[in-house]
């Protein structure tokens, strides 16, 4: 209880922060490693299915992004509802400083709330394998909570 205390203490300006910003709920997708169209036509879709949201209703799968693209549209997310997925990128940075709490209402493979995975790409000419791109940073500084939603067990 003592922690919990502590933690609000510490939190309450950031809370008073969000408080003033208000909630933009989306969506949130469920497409797993289907990739959609070119890299290009499916980072789009990620920039519309993800811009000036807070809170995704659904889950949050970040995969086949390319050295070139903005990833700035992901530092507003706070909560998501479902599992988050970053996986396949070649992107150096994924912004997401503002996210607080995976809820796990649904789990990626039906696992798990937090996957990262194979986000980097090698050199095969190189005698040996070399990483030449993909992420370098990913910035889960403000992320205090996973939690597994788990319908068997009673609250």
């Amino acid at each position: 209880m003592f922690i919990v205390g502590t933690l609000l203490i510490v939190s309450l300006p950031e809370l008073q922060s969000d408080y003033r910003d208000p909630e933009i709920v989306c969506q949130g997708t469920n497409n797993k490693l289907a990739r959609l169209g070119s890299p290009d036509d499916h980072y789009k879709n990620m920039v519309r299915m993800y811009s000036n949201c807070t809170v995704l209703l659904e889950n949050l799968e970040i995969t086949y992004t390319k050295e070139h693209h903005d990833l700035s549209f992901l530092s507003m997310i706070q909560e998501v509802g479902g599992y988050v997925l970053i996986a396949l990128n070649e992107v150096a940075t994924i912004p997401l400083e503002n996210l607080h709490i995976i809820r796990g209402h649904t789990l990626y493979d039906n696992k798990f709330a937090l996957t990262i995975m194979s986000n980097y790409e090698t050199n095969q000419t190189a005698k040996t394998q070399n990483i030449t791109r993909g992420v370098r940073q990913l910035s889960l500084r403000s992320l205090t909570a996973v939690r597994l939603y788990n319908q068997h067990c009673s609250p």
